[in-house]
Formats: C-alpha cells, sequence, structure tokens
C-alpha cells in the first residue's frame, strides 16, 4: 500500500489518507466519473471525465521525490535516462478524435494546426469518413490512427475486434505507405475485452492487398485515459497489449457540460500546459473537430510556441514518434560510476553498438543541488555540469527524525517509518 495526505476542498484545516493497494493498481474496470478539480475554477465550472482511479502519475513522482531525497542523504547525485529525446525538456503532442466530423469541421482544424506547425494525430471514426477518405491524403506530416468503425463501445471480445479490423483497414488503405497505427477506445475506455483484443494487437488479420504491401500492421502503442492519464508511457502490467500513451483526459469539449466561459477554459488549459512543464511531464491534449473551441485551441497553440521563442526546448511530435522513442528508450541500459574522491561521475551507455535511433539522442538527466541538469554520456566533473544547467528542481528538504514505537518487531517498525516517510513526502508534494 503508498498513501499520502490530501486536503478536503470544504475544509482546509482537516486532512485525510488516500491510499491504494499497489499491487492491484493495473487491474481492469477501475474507471471513475470524477471532477479533476482546478483551483481557478469553481465547482460548477469543473470538467469532469472517466478515468481510472489509480493515479499513477502521483505515484511516479511521490516515488522519484523518495527516490531523489535518498540520494541527497547519501551526498550522490541521481542520474536517470532524460523522458525526452535530444536536449528536449519536454514534448508537445496533438491527438484529434474525429467523432462524426465533416468535411468542414476536419478541413478548417487542419488548417488550424498547418498554420501553427502543430504536428498532430488523428484516431478516425471510419464510418463517418466513409464518403470523404481523399481528404486525409492532403494533409501531410500528420498521423492517421484507429478509433474504431462504429463510435461505440464493445464488450464482446469477438464484437470489438470485428469493429477495430474495419477501421484498421480503412485507415491502411488511406496511407498505404504508414508503417506504424495507434489505436484508441471510444470513450476514453479500458476494460477487459480491449485488453484482451490488444493482447494479440500485432496479429489482427489484414487484407490480402494491405499484407502485401506491409508484411505486419498491428498497433505500436494504444491511448485510453480509463487506463492511465497524466503520465509517461507505460507498459500494461497484468495484460499483455501494446504500449499505453496517457493524454490529459479533459478535452475542450468537456466543458459543454459546465458553465465555464470561453476565457475560463483558455485559462484552464495555458495553466495546464505550465504545471504539465514544471513537473516535468509530456504535453499531451486532445480535441473533438466538430465542437466549437477553435479559439481555446489557438491560446494553446500560442502559447506552446511563446514559450518555445522564450527558449523552452519542446519538441512536437506525433504519437507513433513518441511511442518509438519511448521503446527504444526503454531498451536502452546504462550504469554510472561514481568517483568519490575527485568529484566525477562515468555514464557508461551499454546500447551504443546496438544503436539507438542516429536521428534522436538520449541524454541523461543529473539532480543535485536542488536542481536539475542535462548531460551526455561519458565522463564528467560535478562542477563543471554547473555550466550544462537546465532548471530548478524544487525540493525542499522535510524532518527525517520519526517516532519509533517501542515494543514492536522490526517488521512492524519498518512499515510505521515507511508510512511515516510518505506521508511527509505527500505533504510536500500536495
Amino acid at each position: 500500500w503508498c498513501g499520502w495526505f490530501t486536503e478536503p476542498p470544504k475544509d482546509e484545516f482537516s486532512q485525510s489518507i488516500q491510499s491504494y493497494p499497489v499491487s492491484a493498481s493495473q487491474s481492469i474496470d477501475q474507471t471513475l466519473f470524477r471532477n479533476l478539480t482546478h483551483q481557478s475554477l469553481t465547482k460548477s465550472l469543473d470538467p469532469s471525465e472517466s478515468i481510472h482511479q489509480i493515479p499513477y502519475g502521483h505515484f511516479r513522482h511521490l516515488l522519484f521525490k523518495l527516490l531523489l531525497q535518498l540520494h541527497e542523504i547519501g551526498s550522490l547525485p541521481l542520474i536517470c535516462k532524460s523522458p525526452y529525446p535530444d536536449r528536449a525538456e519536454s514534448v508537445f503532442l496533438f491527438r484529434v478524435d474525429s467523432d462524426y466530423s465533416d468535411e468542414t469541421a476536419i478541413r478548417k482544424l487542419f488548417t488550424l494546426l498547418d498554420r501553427y506547425q502543430i504536428r498532430s494525430t488523428w484516431f478516425l471514426h471510419t464510418e463517418a469518413h466513409l464518403g470523404h477518405a481523399d481528404l486525409f491524403r492532403k494533409y501531410s506530416g500528420h498521423e492517421l490512427a484507429v478509433h474504431g468503425h462504429r463510435h461505440q463501445t464493445f464488450t464482446h471480445p469477438d464484437l470489438l475486434a470485428d469493429n477495430i479490423q474495419k477501421s484498421l483497414r480503412f485507415v491502411a488503405s488511406i496511407h498505404p505507405e504508414q508503417i506504424h497505427f495507434g489505436y484508441a477506445e471510444p470513450f476514453g475506455l479500458y476494460h477487459k475485452a480491449l485488453a484482451k483484443v490488444l493482447s494479440n494487437y500485432s496479429a489482427l488479420p489484414l487484407s490480402k492487398s494491405t499484407e502485401e504491401k506491409a508484411q505486419s500492421l498491428g498497433f505500436l502503442y494504444s491511448s485510453e485515459f480509463g487506463f492511465d492519464c497524466d503520465n509517461l508511457p507505460h507498459w500494461p502490467i497484468r495484460n499483455k497489449g501494446p504500449l499505453q500513451i496517457p493524454i490529459h483526459p479533459i478535452c475542450p469539449g468537456s466543458f459543454s457540460r459546465t458553465r465555464a466561459s470561453e476565457e475560463e477554459i483558455q485559462s484552464y488549459f495555458i495553466s495546464q500546459l505550465h504545471r504539465s512543464l514544471a513537473r516535468e511531464d509530456p504535453l499531451l491534449f486532445y480535441h473533438h473537430p466538430m465542437q466549437p473551441y477553435d479559439d481555446v485551441l489557438e491560446s494553446l497553440f500560442q502559447e506552446v510556441h511563446s514559450l518555445k521563442e522564450k527558449g523552452v526546448q519542446i519538441e512536437f511530435l506525433t504519437f507513433s514518434e513518441w511511442a518509438l522513442w519511448w521503446i527504444q528508450r526503454h531498451r536502452s541500459r546504462f550504469s554510472v560510476e561514481y568517483e568519490i574522491e575527485n568529484g566525477g561521475i562515468h555514464i557508461v551507455d551499454h546500447d551504443s553498438e546496438s544503436g539507438f535511433p542516429t536521428d534522436r539522442s538520449l541524454f541523461y538527466r543529473v539532480y543535485m543541488n536542488g536542481k536539475s541538469y542535462l548531460v551526455e554520456k561519458g565522463k564528467l566533473k560535478l562542477k563543471q555540469i554547473e555550466s550544462r544547467e537546465r532548471k530548478p528542481f524544487d525540493c525542499r528538504a522535510f524532518d527525517l527524525s520519526f517516532e519509533v514505537i517501542e515494543n514492536r518487531s522490526h517488521l512492524q517498525k519498518f512499515h510505521h517509518i515507511r508510512n511515516q516517510l510518505l506521508n511527509q513526502l505527500g505533504r510536500l508534494y500536495q
């Protein structure tokens, strides 16, 4: 179990413990329709969405702070692979779910995306586009993915597989040269039938004409916020399947169920953008072309370009590019040799011969003295890293003097101290 303190919004002076069984965190059918509260919005303005009830991203940040604190206690820098390619501080991915969109709405959104040089990934509801498939061939630099032929949740694996196959054939016929494909379940749900079908994603039968052009077409990745949201990519533990790419589960259309004004909606997404940057998280948003929120999207795109003009290293990627990068990063292996006496480190890359993609380099992040730095492999003096400083990292010290209960076994004392440490880290995180 892992837990931390949270403050109920109605009473700022009271606290409660939220804890979850980590071993069961990736079980299916644990979605929860919940409000994602935002400090600047009142309850009547808060958007809601069905997401998984276990916040994986919170656990990741919590455990990272624990690792960081342990390294500081040992007077050692914490070194890890950068989650982003090259020298990027973050990546910006924009997902489009084409649910029931007509030609006018599609052209309008493509024009807006190209105006701001946003490389998007379109998850096609193919039944709605039978009459205008050629429209998607006119726009380059964007990726096409699968969202099902009928925009419906099928709980029977055979019906679901048939719905996916029809959609995959349609998408593959639009761009026969496309090799990698992704999938997103309608309504963002993640359920038993989907987990079963996705576990065989590379074996989905296709037409002979398609198989002649590509030896094997399947799903490189999937994206359901019923599985996870606001997090780095990761694979299902209990159910085999493609890489999952979590996104922010709130889109502009989510506010149609609230009384929020357009200015408040714009403020929400810009604030979410900065929050993700501050947490060193990826920037993943989505939209439906039929929803009338062009000004909201434009303000978000303008803010991203404004940050890039100020020197923030943000790279625009499609979902396939992000998935391929993450798979290569996951496969890479490295080790660190600490030179305690002369204050140096040696980062050894064990995959240089196997070949990391030459067009994108793997960098490493070094956390020390309350700051983070971006470095390359090889030998480094810690004093020399100061010139490569990337951004400050907020890591406030906290009290490590715990009350140790008497007349208990060593195991009981261990659990008691561990829970106190996690609770203190939770207060820091909040």
